[in-house]
């Protein structure tokens, strides 16, 4: 009855202009004098207004069309601001931003009624729940219009709120609900839901692009993110047993997180937010089981992360990790070294807790660049993992490994001295390990083998320093570590360069080594290394005939487990037998029985320690320092 009265009274008197904005029945049209149609608009407005101080009026569903009219008819009297008028009734938010947005669109609107429309609309965002009523209202209203597509609507809430000139209190509040809003929206994941989510996104992405001046706010966006892994960086309980987060807690963490940084660059929150946490990220990756959700958001966010620094920053991300140093972005946030995971008895659930405090815990065992290389080799960014293999491998050529001054100094005993050279071997030894992961990873193949000038380009200036070096008669005599170095590349590089040894660069390559061989600083070990490579006759990608060696090797890094035991028992036959490739793979042997003594079968375990135990006639030292590190990481 009263939307009734409605059309036959309010509706009749409206501005032309604002007719049509609400349902209705009647097609009547009034012609009267203007000043009578603003004291009968008056007089009508005047009444409704009574019945809307019922709050079950204001609230009745039926009625919207009548509080739409109701609006506009006062909006079209004062021509002023009337937020504060609206907060008298119980109107649902929503529908007062649906009436201004309704008015504000009508056609032939006064200029001046629409600076006020906006003002208030403005105004209206800034109260508490105005930014989800704002992207509801912006969202339902053009529903019905296929043209538009949802990306557009996010940039245009977007752009309202994140403009230049609001006050504070505006920023602050639209950055409440933004979160809230976001929150909602990820929980749900619906496709409606997931759409709010990118809206949000888009918001604050833009509010990062705000000057320095709006500081605070970035410090709230990167505060929401990531406050939970701050707490796992630095608890605030070192007690034994202390619960720090449940299952449930971090990966609702993880999940919300990654949403915001697993899309496009165009879509996500910038990227160098991650960088401080990298290796927070790359310990719980390491240290939950691949079946659980949460690797698979830590993997996202990491890959995100890495895919978007430069060259220079992911070399410096790398040798970080090669180095466990946390200078810089990219070591802000650690893993507390006390915090460990606890499973209930059935191993589908778990919660972060301090561990025992322990004064025997080397910080350095636990090396996170063998956890990204897993992660590269998962993911299916080849560009990345072919980035990432040429900075290790610039580590390895020219790196402090290279190195003949190098010496521990100013230390204060030969412990210390002692310590630093260990962990410079097994830097060294996990620089060789990441290596030979990539090169040996089928899917980086394609990348590696399609585009090998960039890795020849380097092997061969490198080669030449370190040939060149030893031949010259001036100089000191040989670096024992320089020999190590060509020993290690020959045998890591033996296959990529007999599949491109037709290559004009790789021409070169053999030609250095050839002169190399021919010197009096080549050892006969190094002379059948050469041989190796320089005499082969297969030059065919897919027709290398495959030694015994390289058979063994390529079934001790099989998957199965029973492959894994049969290689096993070939090395252990050749190194019996004193094969000279099987010698020169000594390196890669040894690296490849320490990845296998990991193995949870039985016989692969205990095989790897059988070779281990006959490795230690060629490589003594290496194999004592290494099992004695893998027993402190344990």
């Amino acid at each position: 009855m009263i939307d009734l009265v409605r059309q036959f009274t309010v509706h009749l008197y409206l501005p032309r202009e604002l007719r049509g904005l609400s349902r209705c029945d009647s097609q009547l049209m009034v012609k009267v004098e203007e000043e009578e149609r603003l004291q009968r608009l008056s007089f009508c407005i005047a009444q409704l207004e009574r019945l809307f101080e019922k709050e079950m009026l204001a609230l009745h569903p039926r009625l919207a069309d009548t509080v739409i009219d109701f609006i506009a008819a006062h909006y079209s009297l004062t021509k002023a601001t009337l937020v504060e008028k609206w907060k008298s009734y119980a109107f649902p938010k929503d529908l007062v931003f649906r009436s201004l947005l309704v008015i504000k669109g009508a056609p032939g609107l006064p200029l001046e009624l629409a600076k006020v429309l906006h003002i208030d609309l403005l105004h209206l965002t800034g109260e508490p729940g105005g930014f989800s009523s704002l992207c509801k209202m912006l969202f339902s209203v053009g529903e019905t219009n296929e043209n538009v597509p949802s990306w557009h609507k996010s940039e245009v809430i977007a752009k309202i709120v994140s403009s230049k000139g609001h006050t504070k209190k505006f920023y602050r509040q639209v950055l409440t609900d933004c979160f809230e809003l976001y929150h909602w929206a990820v929980q749900m994941a619906t496709d409606e839901a997931l759409t709010y989510a990118a809206t949000c996104v888009e918001c604050l992405k833009r509010f990062f692009q705000l000057p320095a001046p709006y500081r605070e706010l970035h410090i709230r966006i990167e505060e929401y993110f990531f406050h939970h892994f701050q707490d796992l960086a630095t608890p605030k309980e070192l007690v034994a047993g202390c619960v720090l987060q449940e299952r449930n807690t971090l990966m609702n963490n993880l999940y919300e997180c990654s949403m915001a940084f697993t899309g496009s660059t165009f879509t996500s929150l910038p990227s160098s937010l991650l960088v401080p946490y990298l290796q927070l990220f790359l310990r719980l990756y390491s240290m939950l089981p691949s079946t659980f959700d949460e690797r698979k958001y830590l993997h996202s966010m990491i890959v995100f992360c890495l895919t978007n620094r430069s060259k220079a920053e992911l070399k410096h991300i790398i040798l970080s990790l090669l180095r466990n140093a946390s200078n810089g972005d990219d070591g802000r946030y650690l893993l507390h070294p006390r915090i460990v995971v606890k499973y209930t008895e059935n191993d589908t659930n778990y919660s972060l807790q301090i561990g025992p405090a322990n004064s025997d815990d080397n910080p350095g065992a636990d090396n996170l660049l063998p956890t990204l290389v897993d992660v590269l080799k998962s993911s299916d960014r080849n560009l990345l993992l072919y980035d990432a293999f040429l900075v290790l491998l610039n580590e390895l050529m020219t790196g402090e490994w290279t190195d003949k001054s190098f010496e521990p100094k100013q230390l204060v005993d030969a412990v210390e001295r002692d310590s630093l050279l260990c962990d410079r071997f097994h830097q060294k030894y996990f620089l060789i390990q990441s290596l030979m992961d990539l090169i040996n990873h089928k899917h980086f193949h394609t990348q590696l083998y399609d585009n090998p000038a960039e890795v020849l380009s380097v092997l061969t200036a490198s080669l030449t320093k370190i040939i060149d070096d030893s031949n010259n008669i001036e100089a000191p005599p040989s670096d024992v570590s320089n020999v190590e170095v060509l020993e290690v590349v020959l045998s890591i590089f033996q296959e990529f360069i007999q599949r491109n040894r037709n290559r004009h660069e790789v021409e070169g390559v053999l030609k250095l080594l050839h002169r190399y061989r021919s010197s009096t600083s080549c050892s006969e070990a190094m002379k059948i290394q050469i041989n190796l490579l320089c005499d082969g006759t297969s030059t065919e990608h897919d027709g290398l005939s495959e030694s015994a060696c390289q058979n063994a090797l390529n079934l001790c890094s099989d998957h199965q487990p029973y492959c894994k035991v049969y290689g096993t028992t070939l090395l252990l036959k050749l190194l019996k037998e004193r094969d000279p490739e099987t010698y020169v793979q000594r390196h890669k042997i040894l690296i490849l029985a320490l990845v296998n003594l990991r193995d949870e079968e039985s016989y692969a375990f205990l095989n790897s320690v059988r070779l281990l135990v006959a490795l230690c006639d060629v490589l003594e030292a290496e194999v004592v320092d290494a099992l004695v590190k893998e027993y402190l990481k344990r």
